[in-house]
């Protein structure tokens, strides 16, 4: 797998090296071996204006370039012992990846968990409001020299080597001791700012939906499975901040236009938010997950109630609504919209007065039928949450 890449990363060369049981020891021997390919890896976030997460995804994507076949064993080998073995374990291959990152300057360590699983931790530089993660919390008091004790705090998202960073909860212990993170690397990853790399959007795939109840519309874009793929680690975000980042992706999903003859189809907005509500529930099978990105909730055709709002979000916006004519509506498990009321001609059903204007709620995830036809409208909401206290949050404003 290259995203889309055109660079290949050349490795450490194979070295017959003894294995270990100790993780330390094996994070100190990568860490030696891996300063050329910390280089090539700087190399081209630099040339690509890359950030955090595109450094991480690039590490992660050089070390899986390694001609190295992931096995079930318990022994730990450096990378260079790996090459000349041609095999490693999936710990040896985590510990390589904090290795680069501690080579490119991040303060990155592995934590060893109670049932022998290991994890890595990457110190978190965000407000941990921009977070929809497990976020880890280390405190503890450092003297330096013969000064007086310091207060250290570091906040980790924790990566399994598969799934997103922070998906993890909290257990485990660092196998390097504080000193030597406050004293080594220590740069921090700052993830609310996401940049997809021009070289994963090389190869579109054309979609194409059904609109409902429209055998002759369809809402088409193009899909981008290198760039889905690249974001596939990203952590889970805020909704607020991970609407921002939907709208960048709808920017390069070329999905405007479809909208069009929809438009001019709708005989109102009523009229036009239901079509796409119901075209949206035909299509996405409700999953609970964690909140993704748009390329995948969209590729996966699965979501729950934050991912199908954060695709009306994206339609919505692309069919002439702006972000202030909507609020995210959170209760504890359940996140719905609620959309401006700008006809009152147009409404039935329920109304909400946020700061003194009207609104009327989008329930994503509440699929209404009547006998066989669908039909999930605005101003419906699912009744176990019409009587409980919820909270409305803009979209429109500070991204982080």
């Amino acid at each position: 797998m290259t995203l889309g890449l055109d660079d290949l990363f050349e490795g450490p060369a194979p070295a017959d090296l003894p294995p270990t049981v100790d993780p330390r020891e094996a994070l100190l021997a990568a860490e030696a071996e891996l300063g050329d390919l910390a280089a090539q890896v700087a190399a081209i976030a630099e040339r690509e204006g890359l950030g955090d997460y595109g450094r991480f995804r690039l590490v992660v994507l050089a070390i899986d370039q390694l001609p190295i076949e992931q096995v079930d064993e318990s022994e730990l080998h450096s990378p260079a012992a790996a090459v000349h073995r041609g095999a490693w374990s999936a710990h040896s291959r985590l510990i390589a990846v904090g290795a680069l990152m501690r080579r490119l300057g991040y303060g990155a360590v592995p934590h060893v968990h109670a049932d022998g699983s290991l994890t890595l931790g990457l110190p978190s530089g965000d407000d941990p409001a921009a977070l929809n993660s497990n976020v880890v919390k280390i405190s503890a008091r450092l003297r330096r020299g013969r000064g007086a004790p310091e207060s250290i705090r570091l906040r980790h998202l924790l990566w399994d080597g598969e799934g997103r960073l922070g998906g993890p909860k909290a257990g485990g212990t660092m196998v390097l001791p504080l000193v030597d993170l406050v004293r080594g690397p220590s740069a921090e990853l700052h993830l609310a700012k996401r940049v997809i790399p021009a070289f994963t959007l090389r190869c579109p795939e054309p979609q194409v939906w059904p609109v409902h109840g429209h055998d002759d519309l369809a809402l088409t874009w193009n899909q981008h499975p290198d760039a889905r793929d690249w974001l596939a680690l990203y952590p889970a975000l805020s909704f607020p901040l991970q609407v921002h980042h939907a709208l960048d992706e709808l920017a390069v999903m070329d999905l405007a236009p479809a909208l069009g003859p929809l438009r001019e189809r709708a005989t109102d907005d009523r009229d036009l938010v239901e079509i796409l509500l119901r075209s949206v529930q035909s299509h996405i099978r409700y999953e609970e997950g964690p909140l993704r990105d748009l390329f995948q909730i969209l590729t996966d055709r699965t979501g729950d109630c934050d991912q199908l709002s954060l695709v009306m979000v994206a339609l919505l916006t692309a069919s002439g609504f702006d972000l202030s004519d909507l609020r995210a509506l959170e209760w504890p498990g359940h996140l719905a919209l609620a959309l401006r009321v700008r006809d009152e001609s147009t409404v039935d059903g329920m109304t909400l007065d946020i700061g003194g204007q009207r609104f009327t709620t989008l329930d994503a995830a509440f699929l209404h039928r009547t006998g066989e036809e669908l039909t999930s409208s605005w101003g419906q909401l699912h009744p176990r949450y019409a009587r409980l206290r919820m909270s409305a949050r803009a979209l429109a404003g500070p991204t982080s």
